[in-house]
């Protein structure tokens, strides 16, 4: 099983967004927090699929049964 941490940001503009710790490929934005993290966790297993079709293989990074765990970028300024 894989973990993917997600860091949430609040944009100025009051919605949110999330990149993959790490550097992965991946992230999301939405306008409240619950609205970026369910397209954050939709996006990974599409994602891993294009990359799929594209290589192969599926990326390192990914495993069917992967879990999320999110952090918030203010705590870790």
């Amino acid at each position: 099983m894989k973990k993917i941490v997600g860091i949430i940001e609040k944009g100025a503009d009051g919605g949110y967004t999330i990149y993959a710790e790490g550097g992965l490929p991946l992230f999301s934005n939405g306008m409240t927090e619950e609205e970026a993290r369910e397209s954050f966790e939709s996006l990974v297993p599409e994602q891993a699929e294009y990359m799929k079709e594209r290589t192969g293989e599926y990326p390192e990074w990914y495993d069917k049964n992967v879990v999320f765990d999110y952090k918030s970028a203010a705590f870790l300024k």
